[in-house]
């Protein structure tokens, strides 16, 4: 018998190619406090910094980042009264985000699962085959008796049912699975969880999501990707193809509660209040870690750190626990068992390293037998909450694999990294950002030529003011502007200075213009380049937005709108891509939550009710794919 693996420290990564009986207690803590290790800050090869996606989320908020544009509205580095008072954000890339965030969610939610277990596709061909023989023993039998056959309900025919097999399964394997994603689907509100994962893939270039079991129920969770942590391959763009993902949140007692109710024991609810208090004097000791912060914008914010979403502004959550889910690729010891059975059949079977020590009894039943040992990938999951609560790490219990590949293995987070092909991401607002900045950088200049502007000024000798008629100064103004009435006398006299007792010989009357009207207008046509330039970037047209002139021809307006739905859709190409990999991953997560056996009740689209048995182990054979319909693609069914 193998030493277990005693590896307490967190410097290093344990060694994973060690048997289930080596992996003990200290093993899993330290694979946990290994990867914890891990925080995403400055970004990597793939993924933008953090920093970068915090401004990105708050220019779309509307609040801008002032130190981006400090160096052109301020460039002496003047600290008195300064220009940051005066600067006001004028949004302008907000308008196109939402309309692709509209408009994904008004696309259909079209999905169709289908079984690649080789017994289901023999099961399929057979039912298939008995159908199409029945509809030719029926054409035949209405060739010979037509009375037969009742003409308002005809017989389909063999290219009819083909073709309604292709897009309306009849297995009942099948049927069951396309029924539990449609129940899952209402079930997590997938529609809005996918929307605003767009969103996010929008604003930073990234949407991740989490699918796992809960309380023994199939869970799928949009995940911040701001808390998330990532190890992938150079050249791996989707969350799934991980070695390991860190996510941090901070989170309430009552929602530790929820997510892991059924993992803690009374003793740990009560270490958990005693950390929501603060029992140990300071934050650092309750919440695992100390949060640097900083002041931007009279606003404290975290620095460098996560999770940030109980440290946004100046509201700190004291009662938030750090609580932090952490998969990791692992190894597993299998066993290949090949032998021949009772009925001279050869078999192969997989068997875990447990079997080694019951092998010699199996050859005593079945001679020939050979077991032949190989390593393959598994994956594992903890979670630690605070500085020392460490919950059931062990291997997933919904392992995502194939079973024509059992080196095939994937992790619960499933999600992608836009436009990252040998660069770092680049999201739509990073593309519009410096369009943004410079729109309000001219909007402020515009803003100060407004006040600067003092129009046509009148210029006039002071002598001439009629006082001997008893106007004074504050007069003169008053009929000025009231009566648009200027009154003087050219015979006034002077009553001070050495022009005393003369009259004045200033007779030039005439207006100054101060005016910027030119410099205004300037700005204006700046502004209007500026926004054209948005719409070019973005790929978001006026015609699209819904600005058309009265001008503009159909075809025009529908060409503009169609050559602008052809640049984004590679957004909605690749978005469509990560929603079929998480039903792929809820449809293998609702396996193994329901394994043994569920009822289920759902309403069906037509808004009737519609109960669903699953029998147990119903689905243990079946390997399931999922295939998501585009606009297009539907319309083509149809």
């Amino acid at each position: 018998m193998s030493a277990p693996i005693d590896n307490a420290s967190s410097s290093s990564l344990p060694v994973q190619k060690v048997t289930t009986a080596q992996k003990n207690k200290a093993w899993k803590e330290s694979s946990v406090d290994y990867y914890l290790n891990f925080r995403y800050t400055n970004g990597s090869n793939l993924r933008s910094d953090r920093s970068k996606k915090i401004t990105n989320y708050d220019l779309y908020n509307g609040v801008i980042n002032k130190s981006d544009v400090e160096a052109i509205c301020n460039p002496l580095g003047y600290t008195g009264n300064t220009w940051a008072d005066k600067f006001m954000h004028y949004d302008k890339i907000s308008e196109p985000i939402r309309l692709l965030i509209g408009e994904e969610s008004a696309k259909p939610d079209n999905s169709l699962v289908v079984s690649e277990a080789p017994d289901d596709l023999d099961r399929k061909q057979a039912n298939l085959k008995k159908k199409l023989l029945f509809a030719l023993n029926q054409q035949l039998q209405a060739e010979i008796d037509p009375a037969s056959v009742d003409p308002n309900n005809p017989p389909p025919t063999p290219e009819q049912i083909v073709k309604a097999e292709q897009y309306s399964p009849s297995d009942l394997i099948e049927s069951k699975a396309n029924r539990l994603l449609k129940i899952l689907k209402k079930k997590l509100n997938t529609k809005w969880l996918f929307n605003q994962g767009f969103k996010d893939a929008l604003i930073a270039g990234e949407e991740v999501y989490w699918t796992g079991i809960l309380n023994g129920e199939p869970a799928l969770r949009k995940c911040n990707t701001l808390n998330i942590t990532v190890i992938l391959d150079d050249d791996c763009v989707f969350y799934d193809d991980a070695i390991a993902v860190v996510e941090e949140r901070m989170l309430t007692i009552p929602s530790i509660i929820d997510e892991y109710g059924d993992q803690l024991s009374n003793e740990t609810r009560d270490k958990l209040i005693e950390y929501s208090r603060g029992t140990f004097g300071s934050f650092n000791t309750a919440g695992g870690f100390e949060p640097t912060m900083q002041i931007v914008d009279g606003r404290a914010v975290i620095n460098g750190a996560t999770p940030t979403s109980s440290f946004n502004g100046n509201n700190v959550n004291n009662y938030a626990v750090r609580v932090a889910r952490v998969e990791w690729i692992s190894m597993k010891k299998i066993g290949f068992l090949s032998y021949t059975d009772e009925e001279g059949q050869p078999q192969m079977e997989q068997v875990d390293d447990t079997f080694g020590s019951s092998f010699k009894l199996f050859q005593e039943t079945f001679p020939d037998a050979e077991l032949e040992w190989d390593w393959i990938n598994e994956a594992w999951e903890g979670v630690k909450i605070g500085a020392d609560i460490y919950l059931d790490i062990r291997a997933k219990e919904n392992q995502r694999r194939r079973m024509d590949n059992p080196y095939y293995c994937k992790l619960g987070y499933t999600g992608y990294i836009y436009e990252a092909t040998n660069s770092r991401s680049v999201s739509l607002i990073d593309r519009l950002k410096p369009y943004q900045y410079l729109y309000d950088i001219i909007a402020f200049r515009l803003e100060l030529a407004f006040a600067s502007d003092k129009g046509k000024v009148f210029l006039m000798d002071m002598a001439s003011i009629p006082r001997s008629e008893g106007i004074d100064v504050d007069q003169w103004m008053y009929y000025l502007n009231e009566m648009k009435i200027a009154f003087v006398n050219s015979h006034e006299e002077s009553g001070k200075g050495a022009q005393q007792g003369k009259t004045s010989n200033f007779n030039q009357f005439t207006a100054i213009d101060l005016s910027l009207a030119n410099s205004i207008q300037s700005y204006i046509n700046y502004l209007q380049y500026i926004e054209q330039q948005i719409y070019t970037v973005s790929g978001i047209t006026p015609q699209r937005l819904g600005s058309i002139n009265n001008s503009e021809l159909v075809g025009n307006t529908e060409r503009a709108v169609n050559q602008s739905s052809l640049i984004t859709e590679y957004l909605f190409t690749a978005h469509n891509e990560v929603i079929r990999r998480v039903y792929g991953s809820l449809i293998e997560v609702a396996k193994i939550a329901y394994k043994d056996g569920s009822v289920q009740q759902y309403v069906s689209d037509d808004m009737g009710i519609e109960m669903l048995r699953l029998e147990e182990f119903e689905f243990e054979n079946s390997e399931f794919s999922v295939a998501v319909f585009t606009i297009a693609s539907a319309l083509l069914i149809s």
